[in-house]
């Protein structure tokens, strides 16, 4: 589902922004399936044993996430919660990084551009640049925020006069979000896997369309021909703003991201 008319398809939609408007509904709804992992689990094997850039699964969820969005263009665009949608042709995959005391950010640029080799050599890179600068990065906030405590209320006056100003200006809005989308990324996945979370509840990151939770790896018992088999699994949570896209349109990219995971070596290849 790629989106040209950005104006056509809010026209389509207005129903849905009026519904959620009106009822005051809170618009984050929840989809989730399960991913057979054991082809991947395999292909990430035999790749690590033939390359000397290891390969991991988090890796291999955004490259499968990122091929998954060429067909959902609509997800990497921002949207304001109104009546504007703001295109992007970026493919920019931002993922939290647990760094103990705060949030790390990992972002991989064009991921449906690069192969599933660069995207791990990237993320390693980043990986490290936010381990080694964290730290320095939290006490120089700390002492900036002690220092300048009294700038506080300007800096909140400041942002509510700024969002005002964006709401008199479309060209500022625009201005806005295209920073936005260039300083953070266009699509976001938060891999819970590490931390051992089965499955998480949360509200949807403005302005995102669609984002995406990933539970941990776990063993799961399935029938096959009459005789049980185990498998290992994970869960891919969408997260999805209903005012502006619906539940049957998300399932459908979270199978196209099922499909890449379950098929590796076709799912995983670079786009051209």
């Amino acid at each position: 589902m790629n989106i040209f008319d950005p104006e056509d398809y809010i026209a389509r939609r207005l129903h849905m922004i009026r519904t959620f408007s009106e009822k005051r509904v809170g618009p984050t709804v929840l989809a989730t399936i399960e991913v057979n992992m054991d082809n991947a689990l395999r292909y990430r094997e035999e790749f690590n044993n033939k390359s000397d850039t290891k390969v991991s699964l988090n890796d291999m969820i955004i490259k499968a996430t990122g091929n998954a969005l060429t067909k959902h263009r609509l997800y990497t665009w921002a949207y304001n919660g109104r009546y504007r949608l703001f295109p992007t042709d970026k493919i920019d995959i931002r993922a939290p990084v647990d760094v103990g005391d705060d949030l790390g950010m990992l972002i991989v640029r064009d991921v449906d551009k690069k192969s599933l080799k660069e995207v791990a050599e990237e993320s390693k890179r980043i990986l490290k640049q936010i381990k080694d600068s964290t730290q320095a990065r939290l006490d120089r906030i700390a002492s900036i925020n002690k220092k300048f405590w009294f700038l506080r209320p300007v800096v909140g006056a400041g942002r509510k006069i700024f969002e005002l100003a964006t709401l008199l200006s479309p060209d500022l809005e625009e201005w806005l979000y295209q920073k936005h989308r260039e300083t953070l990324g266009t699509f976001l996945i938060s891999n819970l896997g590490k931390l051992g979370v089965n499955d998480v509840a949360s509200p949807i990151v403005t302005p995102s369309i669609v984002q995406m939770n990933v539970s941990t790896l776990e063993k799961k018992k399935i029938a096959d021909n009459g005789t049980l088999k185990e498998i290992s699994i994970i869960k891919l949570i969408g997260k999805l703003d209903h005012r502006i896209t619906d539940v049957a349109q998300t399932v459908r990219f979270l199978k196209d991201i099922k499909k890449n995971l379950e098929e590796p070596e076709e799912g995983l290849k670079r786009i051209e």
